[in-house]
């Protein structure tokens, strides 16, 4: 992956999970979005609960895990907002995957969920 300030493509995504890189990919959305679909190997945290930066900070051993949030497209803005939190409270290599699910589906990517 780039730096941490760039934003991974669905290409470089599928590379860290493919290789068994040490990160988070969260997905940021609600529940029932991320029940819907989502990319395998992802968590749900979703930034709308009152609580995402505590659970973020438990899942983590620490400030400087990597974590890559991710939502449903480019001009989904939850991703974006919720790094933005995640670097705010002090996490320190935080990106974001703009693409979401519809870049990861275009790509032909595999999806899990119960609307595959």
């Amino acid at each position: 992956m780039r730096s941490q300030s760039q934003a991974p493509t669905a290409d470089e995504l599928k590379a860290m999970l493919d290789g068994g890189e040490s990160f988070h990919l969260v997905n940021v959305l609600p529940k029932m979005a991320f029940e819907k679909q989502h990319i395998p190997g992802s968590i749900h945290h979703s930034f709308y609960s009152a609580d995402f930066i505590e659970r973020i900070q438990a899942l983590c051993d620490d400030a400087h895990d990597k974590i890559v949030t991710y939502c449903n497209s480019r001009s989904c803005n939850a991703a974006t907002k919720a790094a933005d939190a995640l670097r705010a409270a002090g996490f320190s290599q935080v990106s974001v995957f703009l693409g979401g699910l519809e870049e990861w589906r275009s790509d032909g990517y595999p999806v899990a969920g119960t609307a595959r």
